[in-house]
């Protein structure tokens, strides 16, 4: 410490320019703060003046960024884009490609507010169709929100197993890479065994599943795999047709609800016309009880597709195909169905006209006449072309 020590001596009088140093005690005083010199009153006013043209200058900023993220369009065709956020993006990854896209002006912005959201972490993978009208808030809630785009693949009434299986490699953004006919069966709920106790190990029937898809549109994002959409539409199938079999007719004739599709499907390939489906049923179902042949065309066309040899139009020399699905040869039902039922079909087959028909033959205007004896329907096809080509 630097000490300032003012003594006087008894009775003696200070002189006049000492006097404002002269104390009564000691004084003590920091070095530090004798010899440190006074800040100048203007740098501090400087200084504040500087640290609220900052606060204000980032006020501005955030007003005009927070603007623009809610209210600005964004920067995209009027037909829209598609994003895709990959998995493991996070949001610098996804505000940098948005500003490269050149469909954000600032992905520093874009981040900086999904993190004051609490959004940052949340935002979903995916496709996401970024449409002109949106705002960068929109975009980054439809993120968050998952709103993928979504495509639809539809299983047509009538369509047999290699059709889907067509279909579904050119289906767009579907994943492909483990479809195989052969090895479905083993991902599916519901498999032949499963609907038909008759089944015997080792048959076609245990391991085929034709016709065991729900016809319907599926909806999917991009990179679903097919086998996922097949294991939908057989799900969906099974409900369905617990559904339909719990509610049958009293009238039906078939054992399970195996027999039930494979029905069904002969009667969704026999006739365009819905109206017909109970009828040809009722034909069918009767014939069956009469162990009688069921002649059903759709059956022989079947066949020869799944040895690759049908051309129309159908001739006599297809029916004598060797097959177990030539009804004109075979007695009872088909081993497997031999198509897609719809819903119309199956509740056809499970509730069958009543009547005494057992023949039809079609009339060359897309319907059939049905004939209760052999000599009608003999009648019946003398008037009309008794072999004509299927779709």
């Amino acid at each position: 410490m630097y000490r300032i020590i003012s003594s006087f001596r008894s009775g003696a009088v200070p002189p006049r320019s000492s006097a404002t140093y002269l104390a009564l005690h000691e004084v003590s005083l920091p070095l530090t703060t004798i010899l440190q010199p006074r800040p100048k009153k203007w740098l501090r006013v400087v200084f504040a003046w500087l640290v609220l043209l900052l606060f204000l200058a980032s006020a501005i900023f955030a007003t005009i960024s927070w603007r623009d993220f809610t209210s600005m369009a964004i920067n995209v065709p009027t037909t829209g884009v598609i994003f895709t956020v990959d998995r493991g993006a996070g949001i610098g990854k996804i505000a940098y490609q948005l500003e490269q896209a050149k469909i954000i002006p600032d992905r520093r912005v874009f981040r900086w507010i999904a993190m004051f959201k609490d959004q940052a972490t949340k935002i979903q993978v995916g496709e996401y169709r970024l449409t002109a009208d949106m705002t960068q808030e929109q975009v980054l809630q439809k993120m968050v929100s998952g709103l993928v785009v979504n495509y639809g693949f539809t299983i047509i009434e009538g369509w047999n197993l290699q059709q889907i299986m067509a279909a579904l490699r050119i289906a767009e953004k579907v994943s492909v890479s483990t479809l195989d006919s052969a090895g479905i069966s083993a991902q599916l709920d519901m498999v032949p065994a499963q609907l038909s106790a008759s089944a015997a190990p080792g048959s076609a029937a245990v391991t085929d599943v034709e016709g065991l898809f729900w016809p319907e549109t599926y909806n999917y994002t991009a990179g679903t795999n097919a086998v996922t959409l097949l294991q939908r539409a057989n799900k969906l199938m099974q409900l369905k047709l617990n559904q339909l079999w719990q509610a049958r007719a009293a009238n039906c004739k078939l054992k399970n609800m195996y027999e039930a599709v494979i029905m069904a499907s002969i009667i969704e390939k026999e006739t365009k016309l819905p109206a017909e489906y109970a009828e040809i049923s009722g034909v069918y179902q009767r014939r069956l009880q009469q162990n009688m042949r069921l002649q059903a065309d759709p059956t022989i066309i079947y066949a020869l597709l799944r040895q690759g040899e049908f051309s129309p139009p159908l001739n006599r020399e297809h029916l004598a195909i060797d097959s177990p699905y030539n009804t004109y040869k075979n007695v009872g039902l088909p081993p497997t169905p031999i198509a897609v039922p719809g819903e119309r079909a199956l509740y056809a087959a499970l509730h069958p006209a009543e009547g005494a028909t057992l023949y039809f033959v079609a009339d060359g205007k897309g319907g059939h006449v049905f004939s209760t004896t052999l000599e009608e329907h003999d009648a019946a096809v003398a008037r009309y072309v008794r072999f004509s080509s299927r779709p």
